[in-house]
């Protein structure tokens, strides 16, 4: 039988370092704090999903992604927007999109992963967000207030 082998002291110090500076990047960007390496990550995303399905509405979340972090307001909107109208055509409803985020999300969680600790977490925390926001603004424009 192969035994596991143990971290030495000195490896299991550098697997926590490199958890919580994981976990302190993650806070930060969940309170609006980025950093270069975060754009350049949400930009890769974008083109991964592109190249990948161009039909995918994720893609639209992570290009808004990266004008915000880039200050560039009006034009994340705009994105955030076509995510919102491609979930619609691709779900069927916006409740429908936001059911399966929120199942995606309860499936990370129970995977361990936190909106605080995990990327992917927090990301599709902010899908269900901007989707419920879209949803209660079209309601206002229609002259409903219930979600």
């Amino acid at each position: 039988l192969a035994r596991a082998r143990t971290p030495t002291l000195a490896q299991a110090r550098a697997q926590a370092r490199a958890r919580a500076r994981a976990r302190a990047r993650a806070r930060a960007m969940s309170r609006g704090f980025w950093t270069y390496k975060d754009l350049k990550e949400a930009h890769q995303t974008y083109e991964t999903i592109e190249a990948a399905d161009p039909n995918n509405p994720a893609k639209h979340f992570y290009m808004g992604m990266t004008m915000q972090m880039a200050g560039q307001t009006e034009s994340a909107d705009e994105h955030y927007e076509n995510f919102c109208k491609r979930c619609i055509e691709f779900f069927g409803s916006i409740l429908q999109a936001v059911e399966f985020h929120e199942k995606r999300l309860q499936d990370l969680k129970a995977q361990g992963q936190t909106t605080f600790d995990d990327r992917e977490a927090y990301n599709v925390q902010e899908m269900i967000h901007i989707l419920r926001d879209h949803n209660k603004a079209r309601r206002r424009r229609r002259g409903c207030s219930l979600m």
